[in-house]
């Protein structure tokens, strides 16, 4: 995926549809999701998603330049941006951050679904924009440079070595796979009516979102819906990605990000008192998104994409 610049893109549409959508305050705003499933929050570029889950822990390790590395880089880099929900729970967010750097990185490197791993098949960075901004490219690239030192000193797949490319199939190139799996007719006859879901008191899904807008894109073209939803970010809302405990990608699995956001806790920005309206999916829609979803991966698994 061409991840840098379809990122930057979607930056820019995001934060042009969230002005859009910006209602007065204690009222609502269809933002995108703020994934309660394990992915980073304001991360930037990648295959799409993920809130990639990882499966089991990083080994024991994350030595001393690692840690350096992120208590004098990283967290001054993301404490504002990512911190305000992600060390808080604000607007439903998973907590992996703290108020200090060493508490930050003490919740980082010990949050489940791990988070450590190489920048190719970490959710740290195979997020994108959320109801939370991406990473800028400055920070991603302090990330990045953070995932490698702490996959170097802990031995996790693609640490070490001259060479410090992950061997075998990694999280990014999966969801390039997923996406070239997934078929227009089912989605044409399973997800078509997706963007006319209602909410409450924010009307259709479409409203805000057929621009992108929370890392979600869900116009009433059919056929533009069915080739954004293929690529980073939105493809997050559809699948997301598993990691070893060695830090190796795993596998695939269904995010279910659209059925869930209108079922979560949901909480306003406390400066903005923007919100997320909550809904219910109709039987048939939430029936429509595992059917594409599970069939594609079925394919996926069993190496039937084109």
């Amino acid at each position: 995926m061409k991840r840098s610049l379809l990122w930057l893109i979607t930056a820019c549409l995001g934060s042009l549809s969230f002005a859009a959508c910006t209602q007065q305050p204690g009222t609502f705003i269809l933002s995108g999701d703020d994934d309660g499933d394990g992915e980073g929050a304001g991360t930037g570029t990648g295959g799409s998603g993920s809130g990639t889950t990882g499966s089991g822990s990083p080994t024991s390790g994350g030595g001393s330049n690692a840690q350096a590395m992120f208590e004098s880089q990283v967290f001054p880099a993301i404490a504002t941006d990512c911190g305000s929900c992600h060390a808080t729970g604000d607007m439903g967010a998973p907590v992996f951050l703290a108020s200090s750097p060493s508490a930050s990185y003490t919740a980082i490197t010990g949050y489940s679904p791990t988070l450590i791993a190489v920048p190719e098949n970490s959710n740290l960075i195979l997020h994108g924009v959320h109801t939370g901004p991406a990473l800028t490219p400055t920070q991603e690239g302090v990330v990045s440079a953070w995932l490698q030192a702490e996959a170097d000193e802990r031995g996790l797949a693609g640490g070490g070595g001259d060479d410090p490319t992950p061997t075998g199939k990694t999280l990014d190139q999966a969801l390039d796979e997923f996406a070239n799996c997934m078929d227009l007719t089912e989605w044409e006859e399973n997800m078509a009516n997706l963007p006319r879901a209602d909410t409450a008191n924010a009307g259709e899904c479409s409203g805000c979102h057929t621009s992108g807008d929370g890392g979600a894109f869900l116009s009433l073209n059919t056929q533009e819906t069915f080739d954004m939803n293929k690529q980073f970010p939105y493809i997050k809302r559809l699948v997301t990605g598993t990691v070893n405990s060695n830090g190796a990608f795993a596998d695939l699995l269904p995010s279910n990000r659209f059925i869930n956001k209108g079922l979560e806790a949901q909480s306003c920005d406390p400066q903005t008192q923007n919100c997320h309206p909550v809904y219910n999916l109709p039987p048939g829609i939430k029936t429509g998104i595992e059917t594409v979803v599970n069939n594609t991966l079925e394919r996926w698994h069993n190496n039937q994409c084109p």
